[in-house]
């Protein structure tokens, strides 16, 4: 219940702030620019980093992070599972709660891990994410995907758009 109702203010603070803007911006994922390389870590970590030329880098906060994340959800699920034993067996002794918390517990560190990666991840693609020069802008696709956001009177719009060279 408490997630559903954080993803629910989450999206009505998007919503809100989205409406609110009414400029037009331009994402064209053929630069190479700090915001892009961002980008590509909020979207996926360690893609930003990738895009930075930090292989290594990008490939140790990927793994970080989807290890993290099999991590909640494994420890999410034993979990559970201790909780439904526990309350099938009915003891208050039983050793199946204590289980039961520190999978609980375990699960909690591997989200707040895979939480710090992603933020983790996204701040260094904007630091080590410098211009380059035109021509390696060039180079990095002749097709490439980029996204746009209008604002039209009949309300704002997002649209993935193509760019062909």
């Amino acid at each position: 219940m408490i997630k559903r109702t954080i993803l629910f203010v989450i999206g009505i603070i998007f919503m809100v702030s989205a409406s609110g803007f009414c400029g037009s911006v331009d994402l064209d994922f053929r630069l190479h620019r700090s915001g892009n390389a961002a980008l590509r870590s909020a979207l996926l970590p360690g893609w930003g980093q990738f895009f930075n030329r930090q292989s290594f880098k990008g490939e140790v906060l990927g793994t970080i992070f989807f290890a993290s994340l099999g991590g909640y959800l494994y420890f999410t699920g034993v979990a559970n599972k201790d909780y439904r034993d526990y309350e099938t067996k009915g003891l208050r002794s039983d050793s199946l709660y204590s289980d039961y918390e520190t999978h609980q517990r375990q699960a909690s560190f591997a989200v707040g891990l895979a939480a710090g990666t992603w933020v983790i991840s996204v701040v260094d693609a904007y630091i080590f994410g410098t211009p380059r020069r035109a021509a390696d802008d060039q180079q990095l696709s002749s097709r490439a995907p980029g996204l746009q956001w209008a604002c039209n009177p009949d309300g704002a719009s997002l649209q993935r758009k193509w760019y062909f060279q």
